[in-house]
């Protein structure tokens, strides 16, 4: 549950080093949708932060086309602010300095992150928080898509936000499961 972890993040505050990268890649992700290749390819010179917004140019390959995307994030007064996070973890000693390497740190082996990293440092996270892991890895993306639409967001904006086709509904058809399936067993049976 997405309003889980952030009530876990504000009891906690953003913290520093590890315990800060892992709330930022959690709120990057709750506030753009974005998955877990194009987390871990987030570069510092791909990250323009001005005082109330911050703009991180990515590229998401579909097939054999490679689309170019803006995800922004606009300064919030909250403490689960995504703007505010970035700014301090890219201040934080154990953010990686070089413009063209990966923002995020593995800490256990000294290299940069990359997305089975990403996901396995949010899973810590999850579980920190007690939200219930049910997808795994990608737990914050999803449950973040289940609330918008929950909240009366359309097919079409959940699409663009997470760069999904337009039409697409796959990501209703996935995200938006009923709670208990329905037991088709006795209509393979019925003769």
């Amino acid at each position: 549950n997405i309003g889980r972890l952030f009530e876990y993040i504000r009891e906690t505050g953003l913290s520093q080093g590890r315990a800060l990268m892992r709330k930022t890649m959690a709120l990057v992700v709750a506030f753009s949708g974005c998955g877990m290749t194009e987390l871990a390819a987030m570069k510092r010179a791909d990250i323009q932060q001005l005082e109330d917004r911050t703009i991180i140019q990515t590229k998401v390959k579909k097939g054999k086309k490679i689309r170019e995307f803006s995800i922004k994030f606009l300064m919030r007064n909250d403490i689960c602010c995504a703007h505010e996070a970035l700014r301090l973890w890219l201040m934080d000693s154990h953010c990686g300095k070089c413009e063209e390497g990966s923002i995020w740190w593995d800490f256990t082996h000294n290299r940069v992150l990359g997305c089975l990293g990403c996901s396995n440092e949010l899973k810590e996270l999850i579980g920190q928080a007690e939200v219930d892991d049910e997808f795994g890895g990608n737990t914050i993306r999803h449950s973040m898509m289940t609330k918008l639409r929950q909240e009366g967001a359309s097919f079409e904006q959940v699409n663009e936000f997470t760069r999904h086709a337009p039409g697409s509904s796959v990501v209703d058809r996935f995200y938006n499961k009923p709670e208990k399936a329905q037991d088709l067993g006795s209509l393979l049976l019925k003769e």
